[in-house]
């Protein structure tokens, strides 16, 4: 859950930044398993996209995911290369 007033761009840049060139990070597990993690961001949404998809769902969206429309119209993350998972 997403707290309020909580900075939903400026997280976003900082995982960003912890990315490599090829846009993954080294996550180690317990049990010290380690892999690499794939992240790939959209190009973000118009104000007018937003809008219209809200109008058509007839609700609000919470600020923090609309945020994250205008940074990143959808992402894949944590997505595991070499055995095909998905992410999230």
């Amino acid at each position: 859950m997403v707290q309020a007033g909580c900075n939903t761009v400026g997280i976003l840049n900082v995982l960003r930044s912890k990315l490599n060139e090829s846009s993954h990070l080294s996550v180690i597990q317990e049990g010290g398993y380690c892999w690499n993690a794939h992240f790939a961001f959209e190009e973000a949404a118009t104000s007018e996209a937003v809008e219209d998809i809200k109008e058509k769902l007839h609700l609000p969206f919470p600020p923090a995911y609309e945020d994250f429309l205008f940074y990143s119209n959808g992402a894949l993350l944590y997505h595991d290369d070499v055995h095909g998972q998905w992410g999230f």
